[in-house]
């Protein structure tokens, strides 16, 4: 179903060149993975839309109104189907993932007063019709429709039972991710990460959310650590079995005040993490004003906000045809951001790529020449040679 190979990693962190194959699809990592929106509005600024092949999320964040539905209603069901086809890529290279995800808290509103629900189990009919969904849209991996808050190992197991049910019942030959949503119970993460292993799913293509995460890099360092002991993984061995992992919803740059935040998505590479998703406009969190909307610079790894980057030069398509103003305006700058951001993230990823493949211990190195990150790059390689500490050899 699907085939994973290293073909370079760097020597000092768990940064590598990965090639993922399925359904005779082949994507090459690391990258940060776009929409079909954002390619659409790439292209219809730039004018062209060269690209390698990617990974395309067709996602949609589920309502507390539609999660009730599905199993109840066949429309609803047919309507958040057709919402998520929209998203697919047309790009036939292109693997496609269809995400409909379950949020972590829903909003309760009681008169004047505010509520906060979580939602920690999904009934059969829910998981079979979510499952369905993926099916009939033709997902090339399927997602486990896992709640975000989800406590009990055995409502997994059985979510995961039932997706594997439904895959054989569609005779449908698609792998599973082993998806783990943005828990904070990190034995709970290891034993999902255990079950997925298992002979009867055989788990290689794994996805973590980072959407709310209180703790992203424990996260991601459990995942990873989790993965390598599983699996045995050993320091440059030939014979060790090749995994893939993506992380959805992780933020452009770390919360912040200052007018430059540190970039965070880009450096998620050192803990061997192959591709990741997230907003690519700078978005302004709780604020979503223009002048709060972080602007990426690959230079330095930092996210300036607009007063500070008449300090930056950059020479992409967006920066060359519009004043700092013009992209900042109110009716088109997330659509000039989203451009400008794409636009230094294609550069940027060519330059790890090289990096990786031609001075195998020259990433680290390179990455510590952006002044706005030095110290999380410290912190991340303190996590990774714990990683590599508990790895067995």
């Amino acid at each position: 179903m699907e085939k994973i190979e290293w073909k370079y990693r760097d020597d000092e962190s768990l940064a590598r060149i990965n090639e993922l194959i399925v359904n005779s699809k082949t994507v090459l990592a690391p990258f940060h993975s776009t929409t079909t929106r954002e390619d659409s509005t790439y292209l219809s600024v730039v004018g062209a839309n060269r690209r390698e092949p990617s990974i395309n999320i067709s996602s949609e964040s589920l309502s507390k109104t539609t999660l009730d539905q599905i199993g109840q209603s066949i429309g609803s069901a047919d309507a958040l189907m057709g919402r998520l086809n929209k998203k697919k890529s047309a790009a036939h290279k292109d693997i496609n993932l269809i995400y409909p995800r379950i949020p972590k808290k829903y909003e309760i509103r009681n008169g004047q007063k505010r509520q906060y629900n979580s939602i920690p189990k999904i009934n059969k009919l829910q998981i079979t019709t979510l499952v369905d969904i993926e099916l009939q849209c033709d997902a090339d991996v399927v997602i486990p429709p896992i709640p975000s808050s989800i406590g009990e190992f055995d409502h997994f197991k059985e979510i995961l039972s039932r997706t594997n049910s439904q895959i054989q019942t569609f005779k449908k030959n698609k792998p599973i991710m082993g998806y783990i949503p943005n828990i904070d119970d990190r034995a709970l993460v290891i034993r999902m990460i255990r079950e997925y292993l298992k002979k009867d799913y055989d788990c290689r293509i794994f996805g973590v959310d980072f959407s709310g995460a209180s703790n992203a890099p424990l996260l991601i360092s459990t995942v990873v650590g989790t993965i390598r002991n599983e699996l045995k993984i050993k320091k440059n061995s030939e014979n060790n079995e090749n995994y893939y992992l993506h992380v959805f919803n992780v933020p452009t740059a770390k919360k912040s005040k200052k007018d430059i935040s540190p970039i965070s998505n880009l450096l998620t590479h050192l803990y061997g993490v192959d591709s990741v998703s997230g907003m690519v406009w700078g978005g302004a969190g709780d604020n979503p004003q223009p002048e709060n909307s972080r602007y990426l610079v690959t230079e330095d790894y930092g996210a300036y906000k607009k007063k500070v980057i008449h300090k930056v030069n950059c020479k992409c398509y967006v920066c060359s045809h519009y004043s700092v103003d013009e992209i900042y305006d109110p009716n088109n700058y997330r659509q000039r951001l989203k451009v400008h951001t794409i636009s230094k993230y294609r550069t940027e990823y060519t330059e790890i790529g090289e990096k990786i493949k031609n001075d195998k211990d020259s990433l680290v190195p390179y990455i510590n020449t952006k002044a706005q990150t030095k110290n999380n790059v410290r912190k991340i390689m303190n996590d990774v040679n714990e990683i590599k500490a508990r790895t067995l050899r």
